[in-house]
């Protein structure tokens, strides 16, 4: 069956909007859907900016505001085979949207999936400019020595590449980059480069909106996501290699102890550690290193000898709780 006008559904939908029978849901996300396409960010057209501005008015109206703003005359039949191509390059955007997904009978199994997808993509291009002089840190777009890349990449390849880009820092992009997929990183800054729409087209880039979408995607806040924690088995073998604090059941410690050593410097500890003399940071790691000696197969020998082999067996067989309330564990020197 074909589908019915974009924007003869949006009408249809505001109505519904007015007449209270749309879901508290189905009003927030009508409203930014609505909002952004009075916009209009994502055309230059001259034409379609005014019927994204005025979606929501009859043709005869469309034609007296257009006068009315110094255009001259236009044919209603003009305005509608123009709206008809606004509609598609609203679905080549948004490919979910039916009025179904806001006015229905019943909840269906599509609705939140696809009123979320609409979200997401509003996200992204009301968010993100597209171009990835704006979009990214200088580095960042100077780092490939050339513009050309193997063929045959696809976005969804690129979605880590797009991770670890996404939080990173001007003092951090050298420091990060080497991790990058340089030919990856030239498919991404190309297509970014590409317009979303062509000059004449009424379908996006596909490419280009799932590369903008991904960059929008929420992430939680903190720095690029270790290549040793993507990849969890080998990551943990390599570092057993490197430290000797490696018990054999500390493969979660060992994730304890990477995610800090990993973790973003803020401006307190910088300033701290950068204002102490050589002598105290000798006696800091020297402390630190005592601590971690817990976590060798004989340090923790040394450490389990401070404690009765009673309390021990009855703590491990009984399950003995931590008290509720304690914060931390004092180790013996």
């Amino acid at each position: 069956m074909p589908r019915s006008s974009f924007i003869s559904d949006l009408k249809y939908i505001e109505s519904a909007v007015r007449r209270g029978v749309v879901p508290e849901r189905g009003c927030h996300v009508f409203g930014r859907l609505a909002e952004f396409v009075e916009a209009g960010s994502f055309t230059s057209s001259k034409n379609m900016k005014f019927l994204c501005r005025y979606w929501n008015r009859s043709y005869e109206d469309l034609g007296r505001i257009w006068a009315g703003q110094g255009y001259g005359e236009k044919r209603q039949e003009t305005f509608r085979v123009q709206a008809s191509n606004l509609g598609r390059m609203l679905y080549s955007l948004f490919p979910a949207f039916c009025r179904e997904l806001f006015v229905s009978e019943s909840v269906w199994e599509g609705e939140e999936a696809g009123l979320a997808e609409i979200e997401i993509t509003i996200d992204a291009l009301q968010n993100l400019p597209g171009l990835p002089e704006e979009m990214l840190v200088g580095e960042v777009v100077c780092y490939p020595d050339s513009n050309f890349h193997r063929k045959g990449i696809t976005v969804e390849e690129c979605r880590g590449t797009v991770r670890k880009l996404k939080p990173l820092m001007r003092q951090e992009v050298f420091r990060y980059l080497d991790g990058v997929d340089t030919d990856q990183l030239k498919f991404i800054l190309s297509v970014l480069k590409r317009p979303l729409f062509g000059a004449r087209s009424v379908t996006c880039d596909p490419e280009k909106l799932e590369l903008l979408k991904a960059f929008g995607v929420s992430e939680p806040a903190g720095i690029a996501e270790p290549e040793w924690k993507a990849q969890p088995e080998k990551a943990v073998t390599e570092v057993l290699k490197k430290t000797s604090y490696n018990l054999p059941f500390g493969r979660h410690l060992l994730d304890i102890l990477m995610q800090r050593a990993d973790a973003r410097v803020t401006h307190d500890e910088a300033k701290e550690w950068q204002g102490m003399a050589e002598r105290e940071r000798d006696a800091y790691k020297r402390k630190l290193a005592n601590f971690l000696s817990v976590f060798t197969e004989e340090g923790f020998r040394r450490q389990m000898a401070h404690y009765n082999p009673l309390a021990v067996r009855e703590v491990l067989e009984g399950g003995y709780p931590v008290w509720e309330g304690e914060k931390s564990c004092r180790f013996k020197k």
